[in-house]
C-alpha cells in the first residue's frame, strides 16, 4: 500500500520558493537567526583583517565560519576542539620540521595530513583540525615559513573563535526563543495529540492515515527537540545540582510516556469493550488536563488518580491479551502523570542565572 508523504521538501516551483523563504523570515527561526549571526561574523572578521592588515588573515575568516554553529553547544563543542587541535598541532609540527627537514619526508606527511583530515572531518572535529594545522605547517615550511606561520596560525584560531563565541552568546542566542517551558509544553501536548490519535483508531479501527503519522511524527520530533532544548540550558545556565537532576529525571519520564503510548499504538485495533473504550476516553482527558501545567497543583493530580485506578481494578478481561496489554499500558501512563506534573512545577518555579 502507497502511503501519502508527510512532506515534500523539493522545490518544484517558484510559489514553494517562496513559501520555504517567508516561513523562514522571523527571529523564531533558527535559519534565520543562524543566517544573520554569520553575516555578523564573517564581516567582523574581514574587517579585523584588513584594519590590522593580517598576512594570514583569511584563517580568521575560515576558523570563524567553521566553528559558528546554529546552536550555543555546538558552537561551545567545536570552538573548544579546533583551538585544542590546533594547540596540539603547532606543538607536534615544531620538532617534526626540525627532525624532517628533506622536502621529501615533508611530501609525505603533507599526503598523510591531508588524508587523516578528510577521514576525520566529519567524525572527530579536533582531530580534523590537528592533521588540517600540520598539513597548513608542512605546506609553509616549504616555502621556508614554516616557522613563522605559527604564532599567527595559533593567534588568528583564538581570534576567529572569540568572535564565534560572542557572536553566538549576543546574536539573538538561543535561550531567548528555546526556552524550557515552551518546549516542556509542546512535548507533552504532541504526546497528548498522539494519544489521541490511538484513541480514535480503537474506536474507529487501524489505520496509517496522514492525521495519525502526523501525530506520531511531532510527538517524536518535539521528544527529540526537548532533548537539544535540555542541553543548551544546562550549557549555558548556571544552576545548583537540584535543578539538572530534575531536568533529566523528567526527560526520562518522557521517554517513558512516549514508549507507552507507542505501545498502545502498535496494538491499535478496534475494541469490541466498551468498557475499556470508555476508560480510555477518560485517560485522554485526565492526562490532557494534568499535562497542562499552566492551569496544575499537585494536589490535582492525586485527586484524579484513585478513582481511575478503581475503575481499572472492576474490568472484566477474561483472557484476551489485547486489553491486558491496553489496560496495563495505561496504568504505568497514570503511574508517570504524578511524578512528572511536580517536576514540570519545581522546573517552572526555578530561575536559573
Amino acid at each position: 500500500m502507497t502511503e501519502t508523504p508527510l512532506f515534500d521538501n523539493s522545490l518544484s516551483n517558484i510559489i514553494d520558493f517562496w513559501l520555504t523563504l517567508t516561513s523562514n523570515l522571523t527571529l523564531n527561526s533558527t535559519l534565520l537567526r543562524h543566517a544573520i549571526r554569520m553575516s555578523v561574523v564573517l564581516c567582523t572578521s574581514y574587517i579585523i583583517v584588513q584594519c590590522f592588515n593580517l598576512a594570514q588573515g583569511y584563517w580568521i575568516l575560515l576558523t570563524s565560519l567553521f566553528v559558528c554553529q546554529p546552536n550555543y553547544f555546538a558552537t561551545k563543542n567545536y570552538l573548544i576542539l579546533r583551538i585544542i587541535g590546533t594547540i596540539v598541532a603547532i606543538l607536534i609540527g615544531l620538532p617534526l620540521l626540525y627532525f624532517v627537514p628533506s622536502i621529501e619526508g615533508q611530501l609525505l606527511l603533507i599526503i598523510i595530513s591531508g588524508v587523516l583530515f578528510f577521514t576525520f572531518r566529519n567524525s572527530q572535529y579536533a582531530q580534523a583540525a590537528l592533521f588540517i594545522t600540520l598539513l597548513v605547517l608542512l605546506s609553509f615550511n616549504l616555502l621556508d615559513e614554516g616557522f613563522n606561520v605559527m604564532l599567527p596560525r595559533v593567534t588568528n584560531t583564538i581570534i576567529g573563535c572569540s568572535i564565534a563565541w560572542i557572536a553566538v552568546n549576543y546574536i539573538w542566542p538561543d535561550s531567548k526563543f528555546r526556552q524550557l517551558p515552551k518546549a516542556l509544553q509542546q512535548t507533552l501536548n504532541s504526546n497528548c495529540r498522539y494519544l489521541a490519535a490511538i484513541l480514535f483508531q480503537y474506536h474507529q479501527g487501524r489505520n496509517n492515515s496522514v492525521d495519525y503519522r502526523i501525530a506520531r511524527r511531532d510527538a517524536h520530533i518535539n521528544d527529540a527537540e526537548l532533548v537539544s532544548v535540555i542541553s543548551d540550558v544546562l550549557a549555558i545556565t548556571k544552576t545548583n545540582n537540584i535543578f539538572p537532576e530534575k531536568i533529566f529525571r523528567l526527560l526520562c519520564l518522557n521517554h517513558s510516556m512516549l514508549s507507552y503510548i507507542s505501545a498502545l499504538g502498535a496494538h491499535r485495533e478496534q475494541l469490541n469493550n466498551q468498557t475499556i473504550l470508555s476508560i480510555l476516553d477518560s485517560i485522554i482527558a485526565y492526562i490532557e488536563s494534568a499535562l497542562n501545567f499552566a492551569l496544575l497543583n499537585n494536589q490535582t493530580v492525586k485527586e484524579f488518580d484513585n478513582p481511575l485506578i478503581q475503575r481499572f481494578q472492576t474490568i472484566q478481561l477474561g483472557e484476551n491479551n489485547k486489553e491486558q496489554l491496553i489496560v496495563e499500558q495505561l496504568l504505568l501512563l497514570i503511574n508517570l502523570l504524578p511524578e512528572i506534573t511536580s517536576l514540570i512545577i519545581f522546573i517552572n518555579q526555578q530561575e536559573p542565572d
